[in-house]
């Protein structure tokens, strides 16, 4: 018999109640939105030895390569620290005696590791843009990429690590990418910024200190300070 994950079964569900066409929208939405709220959490009470390396083969068969830790982040796979519970091993070296070909990376570090055949910075923005594409209407977080991207492409974290970046606005910027609520939050970010009277403060006591400084080079220039 398979093992299921907690995980793995809320995602079964929540693709079951998508597909339903007898639920109202607006309670389909809202099953959903509360199935959801569970995929991230952990139970590692329910991870046995079998079940975690039975969803890493799992997952090496979906989608032909071996898992990395980072993939470990996404939903229905068990966690570094479940890992590192069950076999007293970090999830790194746990991955690398089960996956040999892992050790052939710069050490396995999952986060500079290229299993992806991904190799100049453009590959790696179009592939975000491509995932952004596919489930753009799910997407309203960094946390929520990773959840919903297909799972034999990296994280938005690898992708900024292999384009020089960092953060996730920047992610957004460089790829032209976009969200609702972030596109709100920027418009009312920027009417704040623009009618800011404490920025219209301080523009007016910079301006009027360099005006002072500059008459005040000009009073010690045409009388300079004698020395005794």
């Amino acid at each position: 018999m398979s093992f299921l994950t907690n995980a793995e079964v809320i995602r079964i569900a929540v693709e079951s109640v998508r597909q339903r066409d007898d639920l109202p929208q607006r309670k389909k939405e809202a099953v959903v939105a509360k199935l959801e709220k569970f995929e991230d959490r952990e139970w590692f009470q329910e991870w046995t030895k079998e079940g975690i390396i039975e969803a890493l083969q799992d997952f090496k068969i979906r989608t032909g390569r071996a898992p990395n830790v980072s993939d470990l982040k996404n939903v229905g796979m068990p966690k570094s620290l479940t890992i590192k519970r069950n076999f007293g091993m970090d999830a790194s070296a746990f991955l690398r005696t089960q996956f040999p070909e892992l050790c052939h990376l710069p050490r396995c570090n999952p986060r500079y590791s290229n299993p992806y055949g991904l190799q100049t910075k453009e590959d790696w923005i179009n592939c975000f843009k491509e995932q952004f594409k596919k489930h753009g209407d799910e997407i309203d977080s960094a946390k929520k990429y990773n959840a919903v991207k297909d799972p034999d492409t990296p994280t938005w974290n690898t992708i900024c690590a292999h384009t020089g970046l960092s953060k996730w606005k920047d992610l957004l910027i460089l790829a032209g990418v976009t969200y609702r609520g972030c596109e709100q939050r920027q418009s009312q970010l920027h009417i704040r910024d623009a009618t800011s009277p404490y920025l219209e403060k301080l523009e007016r006591l910079t301006e009027e200190r360099r005006r002072l400084n500059e008459e005040m080079i000009e009073l010690f220039e045409k009388h300079p300070v004698r020395q005794y």
